[in-house]
């Protein structure tokens, strides 16, 4: 097993100590965790990994119409 040190200002180290406490965690189970979750590759429903270049990221944050609309009720889906 190896190791990795991470450093972060002293609120930030706070925060991070009052979480793993209220939640029950370890910093570094925490960590780990963060980690593996964001090295690992995302995969659609029926588990194939979606790559980079997957058709799926180009939908991504699209789909709704802003334009004009004064709240979130008021937006409109786009046809994709």
């Amino acid at each position: 097993m190896k190791s990795l040190t991470v450093k972060g200002d002293d609120r930030l180290y706070r925060q991070l100590d009052r979480y793993v406490r209220r939640k029950g965690y370890t910093k570094n189970g925490l960590i780990v965790s963060l980690l593996k979750s964001v090295l690992r590759p995302v995969r659609g429903l029926r588990g194939v990994p979606l790559y980079p270049d997957h058709p799926y990221w180009g939908i991504v944050g699209k789909g709704v119409d802003r334009e004009g609309a004064t709240d979130v009720s008021e937006n409109r889906l786009l046809p994709l």
